[in-house]
């Protein structure tokens, strides 16, 4: 896996985080909800960027 798909993956995941976090304020939710999602959804980033390393080009 080359450098520019591992930024790419990177900048998806923080992008999906502050999506989550802006919906969560929206939806007037707790502070603590919003980075319990963000984190499941970092969490989720880097898994990807694992398996796509694992698999990748």
């Amino acid at each position: 896996m080359n450098a520019n798909s591992l930024r790419l993956l990177m900048v998806l995941a923080v992008l999906v985080q502050l999506m989550a976090l802006f919906q969560h304020q929206a939806m007037g939710m707790a502070w603590q909800d919003a980075f319990t999602v963000a984190a499941s959804c970092a969490l989720v980033g880097l898994t990807a960027a694992r398996i796509a390393g694992r698999y990748g080009s």
